[in-house]
């Protein structure tokens, strides 16, 4: 067998699939049907003469040859993509035609469709996708290469292959019902009268939260878990209860901003860093692109009427500078 009896089509399904775990999420990142990928498999596994995915299992994994010839295909993707990109220079309309943007849900309503409707017209032939996800699956999207950027919380365990670029400073505060008491204290000591309602136990932010209350060695109990910051922030409103969140997850709520009052949280620096999450072989003018129309939108859509209803937050919840990374 001969390098030019294989189609790269083949070659890039069953990188696809390898990365996917299953031939329906590849062909969803492909824009293909099912069957069309599998066509390429057989093709491909034909060709070379012996399986190249366990097909029994799933999620689907390569054999052991599979392995050894997914490490080569990935070389020469990178080698391809690099140098598309450098004769393609920046001109991202000939190169970006399918873009999947992985987020986390803190951004749907006031930064993805602006940022959509921007990348689109600097982008006119291209596809966009936008994919809502918690952080640590923004991550893993973007380590498969499922997604091609993503928006999420920085992770103390970086994937491997996966770039960070910090785009924003997010701290942790209570949210308290507006008629309720008024230092933080009294409701870390359990002395508010009202309920704690916690995110729950599975997602980052509750883990991040409950490790700041033991090495503040505070003891919370809590009836209500959620997973959604509307629900945990639509019960706060109603005046019984409290919670511990960040002030983008606040920000998104406006509706129940007039129920509402913000407090710092009292021990240090408690806080987060979001930010734009891509692979080191992704066309860095399309990261920049992106971090460029995403600053702004923050900016004027989540900070500033975030700093105009608690100035307090003004040296906490802010940019992080474009070098950060």
């Amino acid at each position: 067998m001969q390098v030019h009896d294989l189609s790269l089509k083949w070659l890039e399904a069953f990188r696809a699939v390898a990365r996917a775990g299953s031939v329906k999420a590849a062909a969803d990142r492909m824009g293909l049907s099912a069957s069309t990928v599998s066509q390429h498999i057989k093709c491909l596994e034909d060709a070379v003469g012996t399986p190249l995915l366990r097909h029994g299992e799933r999620p689907m994994r390569p054999t052991a040859d599979g392995e050894v010839l997914l490490g080569s295909i990935e070389a020469g993707f990178l080698s391809l993509e690099q140098g598309l990109s450098a004769i393609g220079g920046t001109d991202l309309t000939r190169l970006a035609r399918r873009i999947t943007l992985a987020s986390i849900e803190d951004f749907e309503s006031a930064v993805i469709p602006p940022l959509a409707q921007t990348l689109l017209k600097a982008l006119p032939d291209c596809r966009l996708t936008v994919l809502t996800r918690p952080s640590h699956d923004v991550a893993r999207l973007i380590a498969t290469e499922t997604a091609d950027l993503g928006l999420a919380a920085t992770s103390d365990q970086t994937l491997d292959g996966v770039m960070e670029l910090p785009v924003l400073r997010d701290p942790y505060l209570l949210v308290v019902p507006v008629d309720g008491p008024d230092t933080p204290e009294t409701y870390l000591a359990g002395d508010s009268g009202q309920a704690f309602l916690r995110y729950s136990a599975g997602q980052m932010i509750s883990q991040r939260i409950a490790a700041q209350l033991s090495r503040s060695r505070l003891s919370l109990p809590s009836r209500i878990e959620c997973e959604s910051t509307a629900n945990l922030l639509g019960l706060v409103a109603d005046g019984e209860a409290w919670t511990i969140t960040t002030a983008l997850n606040f920000a998104r709520t406006a509706r129940l901003h007039d129920r509402l009052r913000l407090l710092p949280y009292p021990a240090g620096d408690f806080s987060r860093e979001i930010a734009l999450i891509h692979k080191p072989s992704q066309m860095p003018e399309l990261v920049d692109l992106v971090a460029g129309q995403l600053r702004p939108l923050l900016q004027q859509a989540v900070i500033d009427p975030t700093v105009a209803q608690a100035p307090w937050l003004r040296d906490a919840f802010h940019l992080l500078p474009s070098g950060s990374e």
